[in-house]
């Protein structure tokens, strides 16, 4: 043969690992269809989850208590089947792979019939919520148990996967934590899919409906293929193909004999102190979860997507994990001190990833000049590389604590099963708690970065705990390592910087830093700030990075128009809610049409607190008589209040933030609690996402409230009125309204005082919005278009401005009552300000691009028709 031709040694290699890889699986057809089974599991466990989450959210709200109590339920079942198959599979008589088959079906019908389940829990949670909202412990615990009734089941049966699966698969002790943690590592690859793909791609393009029977299909495939070819190949324990020569008895003697004397013996007291130390380790890695989440925040925004990026970063590190520490630990003589070392560098890579945090918006910077990150595939990879840089190695440390304690406390294959299934319960258990106590006490009590820094405290106590059982170490060897555990988390307490989140936010790392921060908390609902701009002294709130409200002028006006708009031309209005408190103006503005009470439903209850802040914009309304405060979720309360509202406004965050409120459901919500001369007025933003998505948040609005007009404050800012009944202005009541001191001093602030500006912010109504809005989808739960909106910057949407300026309507055929005398001229002006208006929202549009002289040039134009229109002057 030529010696050119001859294979090189990687190539022998790789032509054996293929030649091998082919051999098993054509010998080992069960085994390896069950691995692809349970790599699909792992798949549709992470969209039910998903899936669940935003089902049971629209039921019970989006407080942070709410979500608390689906994740708990849903861990709880996970933690219980585990346990309970655990140990089932142990006293069977049947075959794992029947269990297996059993578990999938049974996941598949539960999960089938969530739907229903829901439906029939959102009918028991109207009835006896009213009456029990005002006690909150009997309101969480009802939520848990109802949460609790629906999800056991499912979740349970995903629980028992993982024990019933490994004591097929696990033949030799030797091999027990390889096997397990590449087991568990596979389910958890599943799961990144399931979370990554569900996320981005199936409930933005088919639903959250289909999503779910496709889930369920994924399940019913496993189930079948499994139970075909077990019954097809009925080679459940087939070994996999040998590629030496087997040991003679004597030999396997001997080696076992010679690796028993070198494996540690460990003590019941060590065995019962390592799980204790992974109870709590599981109850850390929850924690650090969700105080890396409430941190990355402040850096990848508050979209959907950066939930989705910060899940599937933290699976994708729990999954290399298992899979690399499953490869490593069972060749290990001590693995006892993997644990250690590895509980001790996972606490220390928290704390080395803290100072991190600071510069990761320096490092987007550099990203974004080594690739191409204007594109939506690069807009996320930079999001990606931002969550990984903070997550990746603590997460794969984490996820490789699993087979190591395999490893560790499994030491008998006959009841392999229920040990495991107990490590897993255990773990699980752990997390709700770390889960529960980070949202709820830590947060609230220490804030983000001294949150974490004292959950490494735990780690180290728990190498400090493992250290002090080792049968091995010296006690100079003890003495050192317990030192080390013990001052490194003293240091970092003292030395690594605790201030709060939003001063490591690009508002004030960036070389353009331009903010004092009034007033921070980090609480358990957001982490809440008061930003002051030294460059035009206004305020801004700050919500998880985020700046929702601003005292700038533009911001102002909308503020004033999502109260004043709706209860001027209401005839005779008694009663209003407002759906967010915000800054206060728009709830100040409320007040002052002499109703008999305003019900103001704000989620973020810190905002209270924060309302001293802005009282020249409120006034101290929360001192106002006739106004009340609510803490909850808006569409919660609407969906279970009893009240009958003459006005409903709602000025939450950006439609993509807070998408509860702007889909179909939520408006017939609205419907049945608004008097049926009542008027909805919603702050509908057209920047952040595409003309057709805005295109569809107008037609979802009118959808439900066909008598609707849409108006137009400034670039940013436009708002939609939505009745029963036709819209008809009476104008001498405008007049007589806009005539009282406080109400005209009120929207002086905002140059709208003025009935002819005021009236010429109107675009169109009725069938013309139809027209613009043909055939476009409808924003609803199922589908929720525009939360997946791929929108990446959040810059005004010039083409909807320039489209809805061509298509302006005159407001002259909605007005009725005008006196006789007075019609002509009032026609005449409101013309001269129609003409003026066009000019005004191109200019405004030139201005917002930084084309001054364009813009300057037409609001010159708009002051030649109305000379004396101060928001022109003002532009």
């Amino acid at each position: 043969m030529n010696k050119k031709n001859k294979p090189n040694k990687k190539q022998i290699k790789k032509i054996a690992f293929w030649k091998n890889s082919y051999d098993y699986i054509r010998n080992n057809p069960l085994r390896v269809l069950l691995l692809i089974a349970f790599l699909l599991s792992g798949f549709s466990g992470l969209v039910y989850e998903v899936l669940w989450v935003r089902m049971l959210n629209l039921i019970f709200g989006v407080t942070a208590f709410a979500t608390s109590t689906v994740l708990s339920t849903y861990m709880s079942g996970i933690a219980l089947g585990s346990w309970f198959f655990g140990k089932l599979i142990v006293k069977s008589r049947k075959s794992p792979i029947f269990w297996y088959i059993i578990l999938e079906i049974g996941i598949a019908i539960s999960a089938l019939a969530s739907p229903l389940l829901f439906k029939l829990l959102d009918s028991f949670y109207l009835i006896w919520y009213p009456a029990l909202q005002s006690h909150f412990y009997i309101t969480a615990l009802i939520r848990f148990i109802s949460a609790f009734v629906i999800l056991i089941i499912p979740s349970a049966l995903m629980g028992g996967t993982l024990p019933i699966i490994s004591q097929y698969f696990i033949k030799e002790l030797k091999g027990v934590a390889g096997g397990v943690g590449a087991l568990y590592s596979l389910n958890t690859l599943g799961a990144v899919l399931g979370t990554f793909l569900t996320g981005f791609f199936f409930i933005d393009k088919i639903g959250v409906q289909k999503t779910l029977f496709l889930a369920v299909g994924v399940n019913l495939l496993i189930a079948i293929m499994i139970a075909l070819a077990y019954k097809l190949f009925n080679i459940g324990t087939t070994k996999p193909i040998e590629v030496s020569p087997s040991p003679t008895k004597k030999e396997k003697k001997d080696k076992k004999a010679k690796k028993d004397k070198n494996i540690i013996k460990l003590s019941p007291k060590a065995l019962k102190v390592i799980l204790i130390g992974f109870a709590f380790s599981g109850f850390t890695s929850l924690a650090y979860e969700i105080l890396w989440d409430r941190a990355l925040l402040f850096f990848l925004g508050l979209t959907t997507y950066t939930f989705t990026t910060m899940l599937t970063t933290f699976l994708i590190g729990i999954s290399l994990g298992a899979f690399i520490f499953s490869r490593l630990i069972d060749n290990q003589k001590d693995p006892l001190k993997w644990f250690i070392f590895m509980q001790i560098i996972l606490a220390i890579s928290i704390l080395i990833a803290l100072p991190i945090l600071d510069k990761l918006y320096s490092a987007s910077t550099i990203i974004e000049q080594l690739f191409d990150t204007e594109t939506w595939s690069g807009f996320i990879f930079l999001r990606f590389s931002m969550a990984f840089m903070v997550m990746i190695i603590p997460t794969i440390l984490i996820g490789g604590m699993f087979p190591v304690v395999i490893k560790l406390l499994a030491n008998q294959l006959s009841d392999l099963g229920k040990k495991i299934g107990q490590i897993y319960a255990i773990g699980t258990i752990g997390n709700i708690l770390g889960a529960f106590l980070a949202g709820f006490v830590i947060i609230s009590l220490l804030g983000i970065r001294k949150g974490i820094i004292m959950i490494t405290f735990i780690n180290f106590g728990i190498a400090l705990s493992c250290i002090l059982v080792h049968p091995k170490f010296s006690k100079f060897k003890k003495q050192i390592l317990s030192f080390v555990c013990i001052i490194i988390p003293i240091l970092a307490l003292i030395f690594i910087p605790t201030k709060p989140m939003i001063l490591s936010a690009p508002e004030f790392t960036s070389y353009f830093a331009k903010y004092d921060l009034l007033y921070w908390n980090e609480g358990i609902d957001a982490s809440l700030a008061v930003l002051h701009n030294k460059i035009d002294d206004t305020l801004e709130l700050n919500i998880d990075g985020e700046s929702t409200a601003f005292t700038i002028y533009q911001d102002m006006q909308v503020h004033k128009m999502l109260s004043h708009l709706p209860l001027l031309f209401h005839n005779d209005p008694k009663n209003a809610l407002i759906i967010g408190f915000g800054l206060g103006s728009t709830a100040y503005g409320t007040t002052l049409y002499g109703l008999d009470y305003v019900d103001c439903v704000e989620l973020v209850k810190d905002e209270i607190e924060t309302a001293s802040y802005f009282e020249k914009e409120n006034h101290n309304v929360i001192e106002k008589d006739n106004f009340n405060v609510i803490i909850g979720d808006g569409r919660d309360y609407i969906r279970t209040t009893d009240k009958k509202y003459d006005m409903i406004s709602f000025n939450a965050i950006h439609p993509r933030i807070s998408p509860n409120l702007y889909t179909y459901e939520f408006y017939q919500y609205c419907k049945d609690i608004i008097n049926e001369d009542g008027i909805i007025c919603a702050w509908l933003p057209p920047n952040w996402i595409t003309e057709e998505e805005y295109r569809s948040l107008i037609r979802t609005f009118q959808e439900v409230f066909p008598y609707a007009s849409l108006w137009y404050c400034n670039p940013s800012h436009l708002v939609m009125l939505g009745s029963l009944t036709p819209l008809e202005i009476s104008y001498p009541r405008l007049i007589e309204k806009l005539k009282v001191p406080a109400i005209h001093n009120d929207l002086a602030e905002g140059n709208l005082e003025n009935p002819y500006v005021l009236l010429n912010t109107f675009i169109m109504a009725d069938d013309a919005l139809r027209e613009y809005t043909n055939n476009v989808r409808l924003n609803t739960d199922n589908q929720p278009y525009i939360e997946f909106s791929k929108v990446m910057t959040i810059a005004v949407n010039v083409e909807a401005l320039k489209s809805l300026n061509q298509r302006r309507n005159e407001i002259m055929n909605f007005l009725r009552d005008i006196p006789l005398a007075e019609y002509d001229s009032i026609r005449t002006e409101l013309n001269l300000h129609y003409q003026a208006k066009g000019h005004t929202i191109r200019g405004q549009v030139y201005a917002w691009n930084a084309h001054y002289q364009e813009a300057k040039s037409e609001f010159l134009q708009a002051l030649k028709y109305t000379p004396s229109n101060n928001n022109i002057k003002h532009l």
